[in-house]
This record gives C-alpha cells, sequence and structure tokens, in this order.
C-alpha cells in the first residue's frame, strides 16, 4: 500500500511540472550579434573589461568591510566607478536640502579645488537634479545640444559642454 501511495504522490508531484498552457515556443532572450549569428559572442575585449568590473566592485567591498573611513571610501568609490566605466570624469555628488544643491563630494579628473566646494543645481532643470528626483538615469552623449536640462557650469567648465 505504501508503494502505491508514493507511487500516487509522485505522478501527482510530476504533473504539477508539466506545463498547462499552450507551448508556443517564445524568442530567446539573447539578441543576434551583428553578423548574424544566433549566438552573441562577447569580444576578448569586452570580457576582459566585465571582468575587471566585477574585480573592482569586489575590491569596493573590501573596503567597505574593512571600515575604511566615510570621505576615503567615497574616493576609492569614484576612482573605482571611473576605471570601470572607462571615464575620464567621474564624480560623487551630495544633495544638501538647505540649499537645494548637490556638492562635489569627490571625484576623477576635475581641476583641484573643485572637491568640497563645487555644487551643481538639485532642480529638473539639472541633469543631476533629474536623476535625483526622478531616480531615472541621464544619458546625453551631446550636451552642447542638450534641450531637456542646462548645462551646469561645472561641466561647462571642463570643456565637457559649452555654457
Amino acid at each position: 500500500m505504501n508503494w502505491l501511495m508514493n507511487r500516487f504522490r509522485r505522478s501527482k508531484r510530476d504533473a504539477r511540472l508539466q506545463p498547462t498552457g499552450p507551448t508556443e515556443k517564445k524568442a530567446p532572450l539573447v539578441e543576434k550579434a551583428p553578423n548574424g549569428n544566433d549566438r552573441a559572442g562577447l569580444t576578448r575585449q569586452t570580457l576582459d573589461l566585465r571582468i575587471r568590473q566585477q574585480e573592482l566592485l569586489a575590491e569596493l567591498g573590501v573596503l567597505a568591510l574593512q571600515r575604511t573611513p566615510f570621505a576615503e571610501l567615497l574616493n576609492h568609490a569614484v576612482r573605482i566607478a571611473a576605471e570601470g566605466l572607462q571615464a575620464e570624469l567621474c564624480k560623487i555628488l551630495e544633495y544638501v536640502p538647505s540649499q537645494n544643491c548637490l556638492l562635489l563630494r569627490a571625484g576623477v579628473g576635475w581641476e583641484a579645488g573643485l572637491i568640497g566646494v563645487a555644487t551643481v543645481g538639485a532642480d529638473l532643470a539639472s541633469p543631476s537634479g533629474y536623476a535625483l528626483r526622478t531616480g531615472k538615469p541621464v544619458i546625453s552623449n551631446h550636451l552642447e545640444n542638450e534641450e531637456r536640462f542646462r548645462t551646469p557650469e561645472l561641466l561647462a567648465a571642463t570643456g565637457c559642454a559649452a555654457p
């Protein structure tokens, strides 16, 4: 009798695992490579970059676990982000509610004397302010032609865009 009950339980469990709706074949989640292959292969350079980004993220985690002082951790974080993104300029901004602005707390590639002094607006007309207020990323490859936002003086001063 136990054998029969176990067999019955197993068949019920197996039935739950079977698809119950239409079994149409869905498109693969991987896009085709530009050369038309179904296998989207990573180039060696891209793979190396992804591995380096993972190493950098692990490095930042270790620094945080070592109770690195906050200001020092910010400096490491911005350096790591710049390296991982292969960016010449990178910054960490801190929201200052009393002035409704974002203070440059740490950075890579900025002129000496700007860290802890320079600010950008935190309103919706500022790219950084827009990202803060909406929670959406801001991507703009041509700041000089940007119509959604004003170009912050901090960026214009670096030559990123004309004011």
